[in-house]
């Protein structure tokens, strides 16, 4: 996984990883983690964090519309 990273990007990886939870995650703990995450886990972060008020778009490409 971190194989696609620079060495310099791998080792802040590491360290953010061990400095915040005190050890090292396996790719397979990665993995499970992230496959455990709900729709509903989704949702319920989403609701917690953006508000529909504050919410901004930008839309970046070629339209369909000529």
């Amino acid at each position: 996984m971190l194989s696609l990273e620079s060495p310099p990007a791998a080792c802040r990886i590491w360290h953010v990883r061990r400095c915040t939870f005190k050890r090292f995650f396996s790719l397979d703990e990665l993995v499970e983690s992230i496959e455990k995450v709900t729709a509903a886990d989704v949702q319920r972060v989403a609701q917690t964090f953006f508000e529909q008020k504050q919410i901004a778009l930008t839309i970046l490409g070629q339209s369909s519309m000529a």
